[in-house]
């Protein structure tokens, strides 16, 4: 069974076509990479998945479970989390609140039930901590713990917003350009995570990003997208040979 399956996937936005019959199939632990010029519908493919809008036509399955009607959060519940290309963490929050509360939306505890079962309820707190010391301990921000993310150091919110999407414990992992705005030695770094990651949790990866020297470090597969429109896949040496794809980055052959 796929980990995801996009079937003739259409999204419009008036008269605008941001995407048209996608098909695409990511395996079980599979790392995939989304490529192409700015405006072929890179975010538009994670922002379907996420049900962050809405399709004009066709099927998102996962895990062979349709979800293309699905609420945004039963997404999450699925098993699909989601970093985005602007940072979006809790400014004012440590990043064990900003973890904890990503546990906490995940696995929400009604207060009722948490007077007349106490005990269960502090057991899912426990559990939830523990979910959290150990994604911290994963990518290596123990000591940045008690730090407010506002203050932190760009590459290291990046950083922490990988790690708040793992406390949702996913087996799919959208990515949308995560080394953006990162140097070279930090884009590196977060090579090593999202390897780490698949490796270690079996998770599986769809990325856009535009450092080609992540996409080949990391991907198993690249995908050229190119005004809406799958161009080519395969290897990162096969689609840099296809001539489709030099027209598409750069108006010639």
């Amino acid at each position: 069974m796929s980990e995801l399956e996009l079937n003739r996937l259409r999204v419009s936005f008036g008269g605008v076509h941001a995407l048209c019959e996608i098909a695409l199939r990511l395996e079980q632990g599979e790392i995939a990479s989304l490529i192409g010029p700015n405006g072929a519908g890179k975010t538009t493919v994670l922002n379907a998945i996420c049900r962050m809008v809405e399709t004009s036509g066709g099927e998102i399955f996962y895990r062979g479970q349709d979800i293309t009607r699905i609420r945004p959060h039963r997404v999450a519940r699925l098993g699909i989390a989601r970093t985005f290309q602007n940072i979006q963490l809790l400014g004012g929050a440590t990043v064990l609140e900003n973890l904890m509360t990503a546990r906490h939306t995940q696995t929400p505890v009604n207060p009722l039930a948490a007077l007349v079962y106490g005990h269960s309820a502090k057991h899912a707190e426990v559990r939830n901590r523990e979910k959290v010391e150990e994604i911290l301990e994963l990518l290596g921000l123990q000591r940045f713990r008690e730090h407010r993310a506002r203050e932190l150091p760009y590459g290291i919110q990046k950083v922490v917003e990988l790690a708040r999407a793992l406390c949702l414990e996913p087996g799919l992992l959208l990515l949308d350009e995560p080394a953006a705005g990162l140097d070279t030695r930090e884009a590196a770094d977060m090579a090593l995570w999202i390897q780490g990651i698949n490796q270690r949790c079996g998770t599986s990866v769809l990325m856009i990003e535009h450092d080609m020297n992540l996409v080949a470090r990391v991907s198993d597969r690249v995908v050229v997208l190119d005004q809406g429109r799958i161009l080519t896949q395969g290897t990162l040496e096969s689609v840099r040979a296809n001539p489709d794809v030099a027209r598409a980055y750069l108006g010639r052959p």
